[in-house]
């Protein structure tokens, strides 16, 4: 997904992410997953997003004392995230959002 020029916040829209990972956190970034305190998620780095655009990923590595919110996309492998951004400062984060029904 890529923000369209002319979106109504100037060039940024609003995206809806998970937050795996909290200021404080432990985070290791591999190319096939993001573990956060020892806990592995499976959300792996892709080379292309799914237009066939060459994708640069966030430098892989290990992050000790993140100062930011790690955010995922979960429905979509091919989630524009923190894995490609970095994390998020808590201004950047405008609402939070819970499920009403869960079936």
């Amino acid at each position: 997904m890529y923000i369209e020029k002319g979106s109504k916040c100037n060039g940024t829209d609003l995206l809806i992410k998970q937050i795996i990972a909290v200021p404080r956190d432990n985070v290791i970034l591999e190319k096939n997953a993001i573990i956060v305190n020892n806990i592995k998620f499976n959300f792996p780095i892709h080379g292309k997003n799914s237009v066939g655009r060459v994708s640069r990923s966030y430098s892989k590595g290990s992050y000790r004392d993140t100062k930011g919110y790690w955010l995922v996309g979960t429905h979509s492998p091919n989630s524009w995230d923190s894995r490609y951004w970095e994390a998020f400062s808590n201004k950047n984060i405008l609402y939070g959002l819970k499920p009403i029904l869960v079936f």
